[in-house]
Parts: structure tokens; C-alpha cells; sequence
């Protein structure tokens, strides 16, 4: 079986490392299959997205008179740079990715050389993430695709709220595919509230493989010694960083922070890495004392390396709030303005859970590719 994935990953503009990561653990499970002779990314550029200057992304903000962003871009453009570059090696290196790169209309008229497509996880079924609109190339409905096998693992819809007349085009889209999971235990009933299809809640893609797995990936320890580490991509939580100054004070631990802003801020106990690569997140989670976090893929990493950490508030709260309680790591969300869980992670409990989650996520993805029937 030759497949072809399709998500948000390596055209993001952020450089999110739980995009990329989730893309990089689904290719490796896809391999693992005796069944499947290739899997790779499909190289894909959303309508939002076109135009995008990815070497210097001050020009596209200037020619769109966003003057004050563009001034903000040229001062971290230096570290940027940077991120860019550690980022392609990192795709160069370690991902297979189609040789041609599409948008939706050269998508839709391509000869794709695969038996299955697959839209694997991420907010791809969020309209809020993709210009206000849903992607059909997400819902796999292009003309390209119609004589393959359908498949749908583990998209998100972000929060799940949808505004009038959305239910009525999400219901027509779901329609062209063959086969239907999603990422977050709510969307369950609101899919299945519009296909006749059984929909299933599955793990993410990082949550398929185990702690070795990302061996080959893990990069060095970026600092010496015991920290806590803080990472926000998506927005500022106050709170969060009062939690986690104040935790690592009666601990007498450093704070390292992962960012793609711009901080200030240094002293001998705090440093932001503003320019890390793939592994270098990765092993700021893996040797963290604790994490501190608001991101979906942070929690999940925290889990794999059986880390200590908070969960905090963000827009889109419901899958991180979501993921905690699907995998028995109860207390661990934190709202704004309530304190913090002073116990560890129960990791016999989480550990179980997840065992169980995998394994099913695991059965359900085989039977999608290959019976029949379909998952």
C-alpha cells in the first residue's frame, strides 16, 4: 500500500513543533506495517497560506502594509533564520515528503501515485485555523483522490463550535471519506451527529510510538543542571508564569523556555531558546524537571518522558483539557487563577490508560487501511 498523508506541517508559518512531530510519528508508525511499501508527506500549502514569504517574512507584512508587524519580524529575524534552517534539515532529514509541492487547485488536478490519502491530526478540521473556512483538501474531497481509499485519523476541530451553516458543509465533506476518527473525545458526537459512518476517538500520532522511538531524534540537554521548562505557543498565560516562577523558587530550579518570540528577560536562573530545532524540544521536555505548558503536543511529549507538568488555559482550551482527562492525568489542568496539584503524575495510572488508548488507536488505524468493512 502507498500512502499519502496530508496535514498541517511543514508550511506552517510558526514553526510549531507539534505539527512537525505529529507528521514525523505518523510516517514512522505508517512504516512499521508490513503492508505499506511508502508513506509519505504530501507537500501541501492551505489557500491561507499562499504567498507566504517562508526566507523573509517581513516582505509578505510589508507589501500588506503591516508595518508595526514587519518591524517586529525584522528583530527576531536573526533567530528566525535560524529556526528556519534547523527546521528543513530536520525535514530534509528525517521525513519523506512528496516531490512536488501543492496548493489546492494543483492538488485537486494532480496524478497522485498512492492507494490510500490520509488526513492525520492537527486543527485541520477547524475552520478558525484555516481562514474561516473548512479545506477541502483536509476532507480529502479533490478530484485527485476520488479513486483511493479515504481515510481520517485523529483531525481536530479545535473546540468543536461551529457557526451556523458550517454544520451543513461539514456534513457534505464528510461524505467523501471512506473511513472517520477524530483527536478529541467531544468531537465524537457532533461527527456522528452528521455522517451515518461510525466515528471513533483515537491518539494522536505522537501517542502511537513510545519513548524509544524518539531516540534517533533526541537532541543533547540544552543546559546543565535541574529546571523547569516553559513553553506557550500559541498565547501569554500570566498565570501560567507566576505558577511556574514561584514553583521553581521553593525548589531552587532554573526556568528554560522554548519560544519563537522575542524575550528580554535573562538572568543566571532563566533562558529563553528562541531558536531551537525539533530536537531540541524534545529534550528540554524529556530532561525537565517539570513542564509547564498550554500546548496539546507538550502535554503528550510530558507523557511519553514521564515528566511532571501543568496544564494551563489557551484559546481552544477543550483539547488540552481534553487530553489530560483521555489519558487518567487528572489535576493537571489548571484553570487561571486556581493553584497547582502539589502531587506528582501518577504515571502507573497514566500509563495504563495510554497502553490502552495506543492500542486501540493502533486496531482501529490497521482496520481502516485494509478490511473491507474499514475501521
Amino acid at each position: 500500500m502507498r500512502i499519502g498523508a496530508i496535514s498541517l506541517n511543514i508550511n506552517t508559518p510558526d514553526f510549531n513543533y507539534g505539527a512537525m512531530l505529529h507528521s514525523w510519528a505518523f510516517q514512522q508508525y505508517l512504516k512499521k506495517l508490513d503492508f505499506v511499501t511508502s508513506a509519505e508527506v504530501i507537500d501541501y500549502t492551505m489557500p491561507v497560506l499562499e504567498g507566504q514569504c517562508r526566507d523573509a517574512p517581513f516582505l509578505g507584512s510589508l507589501c500588506h502594509g503591516r508595518v508595526k508587524t514587519a518591524c517586529g519580524q525584522i528583530l527576531r529575524f536573526p533567530r528566525y533564520r535560524e529556526r528556519l534552517k534547523k527546521f528543513n534539515g530536520f525535514v530534509g532529514g528525517q521525513l519523506s515528503v512528496s516531490k512536488e509541492a501543492y496548493t489546492q487547485k494543483t492538488l485537486n488536478a494532480a496524478k497522485l501515485n498512492y492507494d490510500t490519502v490520509i488526513c492525520e491530526s492537527d486543527v485541520i478540521w477547524s475552520p478558525g485555523f484555516c481562514g474561516g473556512h473548512f479545506d477541502r483538501s483536509f476532507f480529502l474531497a479533490l478530484d485527485s483522490m476520488k479513486a483511493m481509499r479515504r481515510v481520517a485519523y485523529a483531525p481536530s476541530m479545535a473546540d468543536g463550535t461551529l457557526r451556523e451553516g458550517q454544520e451543513r458543509e461539514l456534513k457534505s465533506l464528510l461524505l467523501h471519506i471512506d473511513q472517520i476518527s477524530c483527536r478529541e473525545s467531544y468531537e465524537k458526537q457532533i461527527l456522528e451527529r452528521l455522517t451515518d459512518k461510525k466515528v471513533t476517538h483515537v491518539a494522536d500520532p505522537v501517542l502511537l510510538l513510545q519513548e524509544g522511538d524518539y531516540a534517533p531524534i533526541l537532541g543533547e540537554p540544552l543546559t546543565e543542571g535541574r529546571y523547569i521548562l516553559l513553553y506557550l505557543p500559541v498565547d501569554e498565560n500570566a498565570w501560567l508564569r507566576a505558577c511556574a516562577f514561584e514553583y521553581a523558587r521553593k525548589r531552587s530550579l532554573k526556568v528554560i523556555e522554548i519560544s519563537t518570540a522575542l524575550k528580554k528577560k535573562r538572568s543566571g536562573h532563566y533562558v529563553c531558546y528562541e531558536a531551537a530545532g525539533i530536537e531540541d524540544f524534545l529534550s528540554a521536555v524529556k530532561y525537565a524537571e517539570c513542564v509547564f505548558t498550554n500546548s496539546f503536543h507538550a502535554i503528550c511529549f510530558s507523557v511519553i518522558f514521564h515528566r511532571d507538568f501543568y496544564a494551563f488555559s489557551r484559546a481552544y482550551a477543550g483539547k488540552v483539557k481534553d487530553i489530560c482527562h483521555t489519558l487518567g492525568a487528572y489535576g493537571r489542568y489548571v484553570p487561571d487563577g486556581e493553584g497547582i496539584c502539589e502531587e506528582e503524575v501518577d504515571y502507573v495510572r497514566v500509563d495504563r490508560k495510554w497502553k490502552e488508548f495506543r492500542e486501540r488507536s493502533q486496531r482501529w488505524l490497521k482496520n481502516a487501511l485494509i478490511s473491507p468493512g474499514g475501521g
